[in-house]
């Protein structure tokens, strides 16, 4: 796990408060430019769920977790005790709006493991965009292979590290008006988890 990501695991394993935040700034990186999930992230911090910013989706999201984090950071916790990533994606996958990479992304923040296979790293890792998705109302068997194979996945690519490393470098070259390097893009990830 790189520095980055071990300063937010610590604080969200010790800080049900922490989790939250980080579950918002999930929230707003969906379907955002990095470079301005800050900026959406202010605004859903400042006007809460009545800001312009939770549209869709969500709002639910903002709502559930609000309701709900320190039920999912016990839950989180106790699954990560059980060294039991799939129960974890599980927890995660209660937020409404999180799919398979949202709830990895949530793994990795939580803990430095599973991951975050998003739009740009289907493209960057040649993978079928059809290995994300999950019916989260099919039965739990079904939704259990889904997520055993979307853990592998992420394995298989290199791992926890190797892809927010990887993602970092990508967004940093690709949004390079905002960004000085990779290193820039990760440190980031701590500002608007960590409080």
């Amino acid at each position: 796990m790189n520095n980055e990501n071990r300063v937010i695991a610590r604080h969200c394993q010790n800080d049900p408060k922490v989790l939250r935040d980080t579950l918002h700034f999930i929230t707003a990186s969906i379907r955002e430019s990095f470079y301005r999930v800050p900026t959406v992230l202010e605004n859903i911090r400042r006007d809460g769920s009545q800001s312009t910013e939770l549209w869709g989706f969500k709002r639910d999201s903002y709502e559930y977790v609000i309701a709900n984090y320190p039920t999912l950071h016990g839950d989180a916790l106790r699954a990560l005790n059980n060294n039991d990533m799939t129960a974890m994606m599980f927890v995660f996958l209660r937020v409404p709006g999180l799919g398979l990479a949202k709830a990895g992304f949530a793994c990795q923040l939580f803990c430095g493991r599973v991951g975050c296979i998003d739009t740009h790293n289907v493209k960057l890792y040649n993978v079928s965009p059809n290995v994300l998705t999950l019916n989260k109302s099919a039965k739990e068997i079904t939704q259990r292979r889904r997520i055993e194979a979307y853990i592998d996945l992420c394995y298989r690519c290199g791992g926890s590290e190797l892809l927010w490393d990887a993602w970092c470098e990508l967004i940093a070259v690709r949004q390079a008006k905002h960004w000085k390097d990779g290193l820039h893009v990760s440190k980031a990830h701590i500002v608007m988890c960590v409080r």
